[in-house]
């Protein structure tokens, strides 16, 4: 037993271990970016520009006290300055729009933490009558000024910055601070009573706002700024080929809405008021579709999208047309209003989607044309014949293994692997082969010891990482028709291609927008008792608009409960470049990268590494990197 206790602490500090390890190189690799993106001299600079201004902080202009004399006059050298800049880039854009006197007073101001129209009062008085305002308004008998407030300048600098630094304490045990608690805390620490009003002063110079708490963020995987660097590169490929009129990019993914989906907010008198909402939200729909820049991938009927809705009841069916007219959405009720609604689609699901709306609609909007779908990782959406890998145990791994017949596994060369081998004069380890950069493990009569846990005395036995690597190789050297991805195969014998996106980047797709647009009108127009087919009625309203049923000089259509505004169409290249804002803004210098995806820099050199990546997406990238060879 007490063996038992001794491996376990153990293997707990192994994993602390290795965790700190990994953040460790994480935050190497990063500065390691950041200095070879920036250059060491902007990073010592920024470094100087953030300890100047945490040294200026304690001398700012105090809330309340008048300005001396100099400080006026320096703010009035800054908004000369300013002038004489505006003239310049006047005359040298040829743009007089740039001599305005409103935005030289505001960037005073907020320069130098003064009002606008003190600014502006200083600099007229001064231009006008050659007279210097040093005080606007009197300020001696208010805020921090005044004599009756001497709580006010109770705490400096140094207790405030000691402040923060409790709430910060507080916040990593998991405790909430309330103004009454912070008031006990000066109280007890700095043996300083102040009252509500000036507590809460002191937060907001502080720069802390009261808001709803929320979890911590997940953890920065090392593997998903490699996955986002895949990505772009693959992205920024296909839109040079889609400029140039080769391929389509078409955007999928899945979403839901419930009957009852309304706004989580309204206005209310002072002293509340009662709100007669229904407690539940109503039955769910799925919804799955796909657009393009062009606009929603469908076919149109009088200048309207198609609806290939069959209703029984409250209840829809999506069902094929007779007359062969396709549109790639699809609404289907939930079988539960509760839980992930992605247990609801299965890979069956999608398949079915592909086959019968996606492709034939795309092929007849855009005949001739290559289709590149972009999709997320969803397992149902990559449906391989061995399934997901990530979530089998070890024990699973190995009746995966010997169900396909799996006959060696490749493990990597390590230094344990070579002490064992050199000091192996009995042949113990004799189903083992030095295959160079790797070790051969004949798995015959070899399972169990392979099924055992990792340790130092078997050190060929694979941790469940190494397990799935070595299977997925395997496999894509004997039997490749497993990591077959179903959907892929079906649209690369049609002639079309997938890009999969990074893990956790919704902003990366386009149609993530365009659910935003039909569920926000949705949900604006939302009554007690709405019917399932008004929802959707009131949702593709907010996809394709309601242009056709508006009427000149009114400002709603409709009547009664189902009076609603105005909607136009969903601008998709809109969406599309909206995405891509976000891709050259937040996700090229995450993978290191520099520019735009139209012109991408650093992109020569990346190499993407499988440390820690989920095996799904290792499958993904190593038979992306097969078909390019």
């Amino acid at each position: 037993m007490a063996n038992s206790r001794n491996l376990c602490r153990y293997h707990g500090s192994a994993k602390k271990n290795k965790r700190a390890a990994e953040e460790a190189r994480r935050l190497k690799d990063a500065k390691r970016k950041k200095e070879d993106r920036l250059g060491e001299a902007i990073v010592e600079w920024e470094d100087k520009i953030a300890e100047l201004e945490t040294a200026l902080e304690p001398y700012r202009h105090p809330r309340g006290k008048a300005r001396t004399q100099e400080q006026i006059v320096m703010s009035m050298q800054t908004a000369l300055h300013l002038m004489q800049e505006a003239r310049h880039d006047a005359e040298e854009d040829d743009q007089p729009g740039y001599l305005n006197l409103n935005t030289v007073d505001n960037t005073t101001a907020s320069i130098h933490g003064m009002k606008y129209q003190h600014v502006k009062d200083i600099r007229k008085t001064l231009a006008e009558e050659n007279e210097l305002i040093i005080a606007c308004g009197d300020v001696k008998k208010r805020g921090a000024g005044s004599e009756a407030c001497p709580s006010q300048l109770a705490l400096n600098y140094e207790k405030q910055q000691q402040l923060v630094e409790y709430v910060d304490d507080q916040h990593l045990l998991g405790m909430t601070v309330t103004n009454k608690k912070l008031r006990h805390e000066i109280f007890t620490r700095f043996d300083v009573e102040i009252s509500r009003s000036c507590c809460q002063k002191y937060l907001h110079r502080l720069g802390l706002t009261w808001h709803p708490t929320k979890p911590k963020a997940k953890t920065f995987k090392a593997y998903r700024s490699d996955a986002i660097g895949s990505y772009i590169i693959g992205y920024s490929l296909v839109k040079r080929r889609a400029a140039a009129g080769e391929v389509v990019l078409v955007y999928t993914d899945e979403s839901y809405i419930h009957q009852g989906h309304q706004r989580k907010e309204s206005y209310f008198r002072k002293g509340g008021g009662e709100f007669n909402k229904k407690s539940g939200k109503g039955p769910r729909l799925i919804i799955l579709h796909a657009i393009t820049e062009h606009g929603p991938l469908c076919e149109y009927e009088d200048d309207k999208p198609i609806d290939d809705l069959a209703w029984t009841g409250n209840t829809p069916h999506p069902e094929l047309r007779a007359d062969g007219k396709r549109t790639a959405e699809c609404l289907w009720m939930s079988t539960s209003s509760s839980g992930d609604y992605h247990d609801n689609m299965n890979s069956e699901m999608f398949m079915k989607w592909v086959e019968q709306r996606l492709v034939p609609t795309f092929e007849k909007q855009h005949p001739g044309k290559k289709m590149v779908l972009v999709a997320d990782n969803a397992p149902y959406h990559h449906k391989r014949a061995i399934g997901s890998l990530n979530a089998l145990s070890k024990k699973a791994l190995i009746e995966l293994a010997k169900e396909h017949s799996v006959s060696y596994l490749e493990l990597p060369w390590t230094p344990t692997c070579q002490s064992a081998m050199e000091e192996d004069d009995d042949d113990k380890y004799y189903y083992v082969q030095d295959r160079g950069e790797f070790v051969s493990i004949d798995t015959q009569g070899q399972w169990e010891m392979i099924g055992a846990t990792a340790s130092r005395a078997r050190p060929f036995c694979p941790t469940k990482q190494e397990l799935q690597l070595a299977a997925v190789a395997w496999m894509k050297a004997e039997k490749p028709h497993l990591l077959d991805c179903q959907v892929e195969q079906y649209l690369q014998q049609r002639g079309h291609e997938v890009l999969w996106t990074p893990p956790c980047c919704a902003q990366l797709q386009p149609i993530e927008l365009f659910w935003a647009a039909g569920k926000n009108y949705a949900a604006d127009h939302c009554w007690n008792g709405r019917s399932m087919k008004e929802t959707v009625q009131l949702l593709r309203e907010g996809w394709y608009g309601n242009e056709d049923l508006w009427q000149d000089g009114n400002a709603y259509i409709g009547d009664g409960v189902l009076k609603r505004r105005k909607s136009t169409p969903v601008n998709c290249s809109g969406l599309v470049r909206t995405a891509e804002k976000f891709l050259n803004d937040k996700f090229i210098p995450i993978a290191g990268f520099t520019g735009t995806v139209d012109n991408l820099c650093g992109a020569e050199t990346f190499q993407p590494t499988v440390e820690d990546m989920p095996i799904d997406m290792i499958i993904n990238l190593t038979m992306a990197e097969e078909d390019d060879d």
